[in-house]
């Protein structure tokens, strides 16, 4: 099962098929919830949750096509240094690169004061390996 954040919208979504190489219809729904944003406006939080089982040492290819967004004066970008917090952690949005598809959090401990960069991009890459 994966769990992705979504704008409030209709959604299509499909899992590779490894077996007949193509994309097939994947069982989904798509939830929203009233949430709060930094400047305490109230927003609706969308949430996707597919449910494909992905067999031991295997990857799953989802292809998530948007058909429609129900509320466009609603969708903003996630400003930086936009965080959320728990009782010890403080998640905060650092920055992002549009040319490397990469976001970067700031995580605080709030007890120790320690901090720790988590940095992630969505890519590609050509592979050199021959696997014929």
């Amino acid at each position: 099962m994966a769990r992705i954040a979504v704008p409030d919208g209709s959604y299509k979504v499909e899992a590779f098929n490894t077996a007949s190489q193509s994309f097939q219809t994947a069982d989904f729904s798509h939830n929203c919830y009233a949430d709060y944003n930094d400047l305490n406006q109230q927003i609706n939080s969308c949430w996707l949750t597919i449910n494909h089982t992905t067999a031991a040492f295997d990857i799953t290819l989802l292809r998530i096509s948007m058909i429609s967004l129900n509320s466009p004066d609603t969708v903003q970008d996630l400003p930086v240094g936009a965080s959320i917090e728990s009782e010890n952690i403080v998640l905060q949005f650092k920055d992002y690169n549009n040319n490397q598809s990469s976001l970067e959090f700031v995580v605080s401990d709030k007890k120790s004061g320690r901090e720790e960069v988590l940095s992630m991009n969505l890519g590609f890459w050509s592979s050199f390996l021959d696997y014929n």
